[in-house]
């Protein structure tokens, strides 16, 4: 499995002011996926079963969604992307990850806590973002919040493929 190294380099071309929303969206996912209530897969699913139930199938696709994302959000080049293309793979990740919870419901165990919190991270991270030379400041630690929310999000589809037993 390829390493989680964010490929944040330079600045972003256009205006710094534009992360802003995107800070907003991070802070609105990370507090309505704690909250949402999902339902939760078939009673007695174990991963030892070979073939997902339908409820499990519904979280196994929400996984292979989630590691779309997340592979998208790895390989962003925020010089070439700019601040637009980083909030849409943010909020792609994030929408998938809402996805993900409400189809496990209670069944995502510390890997759920654990990228919330990256997630929250990278958006304070961001919050401080408010022209140009606030953000090349930033990139070392924009970098670094990317990477904590590849990896989490990484143990959060391997805990979630090895509790639905999905492919």
């Amino acid at each position: 499995m390829a390493s989680w190294k964010a490929r944040v380099r330079g600045g972003i071309p256009g205006p710094a002011g534009s992360l802003m929303p995107m800070v907003v969206l991070v802070v609105v996912a990370v507090l309505a996926g704690g909250c949402s209530s999902g339902s939760s897969p078939g009673d007695g699913q174990t991963a030892a079963t070979p073939t997902p139930t339908p409820a499990a199938s519904a979280v196994c696709a929400d996984v292979v969604a989630l590691q779309s994302s997340l592979n998208a959000l790895r390989q962003i080049e925020v010089t070439k992307v700019g601040s637009n293309g980083l909030k849409a793979a943010v909020q792609d990740v994030g929408a998938q990850a809402q996805a993900l919870e409400r189809s496990a419901g209670s069944q995502l165990g510390p890997e759920r806590a654990q990228f919330q919190a990256a997630v929250s991270a990278l958006g304070s991270t961001l919050s401080g973002v408010t022209d140009s030379s606030s953000l090349t400041a930033a990139l070392p630690a924009i970098r670094q919040d990317l990477t904590q929310v590849g990896n989490t999000g990484q143990a959060l589809v391997a805990s979630a493929k090895s509790t639905f037993a999905c492919p």
